[in-house]
């Protein structure tokens, strides 16, 4: 959450701000790295009803440690901010999609987000 939270930060010292999400061509996520993040992120309200069924929380500790190890393998080898501006925004929605799942599973596990490190 907190290196997304820098993402952003430095973002904003560029002058970029991220558009409405129907401006956003989320087609150009089409790297290998892009789509895992987007099936797990697709399978977030699935954890929660189950967690909810079984009255457990470790499907969710182990949901948000594997996107987040996802997160982290993809900020090392990707730039957010680049000189083609659909990329940077269709990679900016992403990672706020992760941290806006990030932030709601901590908080559901009655941890506070980070935003700094």
């Amino acid at each position: 959450h907190a290196r997304i939270c820098s993402i952003f930060k430095f973002a904003r010292q560029r002058e970029v701000t991220l558009r409405k999400f129907k401006e956003i061509d989320l087609g150009l996520l089409n790297r290998k790295e892009e789509v895992e993040l987007l099936k797990k992120i697709s399978l977030y309200s699935g954890v929660i009803k189950r967690g909810a069924e079984l009255l457990e929380t470790q499907g969710l500790t182990s949901y948000l440690l594997e996107l987040a190890i996802l997160f982290h393998q993809y900020y090392n080898k990707y730039r957010f901010i680049n000189d083609d501006e659909d990329i940077t925004q269709a990679r900016l929605l992403l990672a706020q999609a992760v941290r806006i799942v990030l932030s709601h599973g901590l908080k559901l596990l009655g941890i506070k987000p980070l935003r700094k490190m």
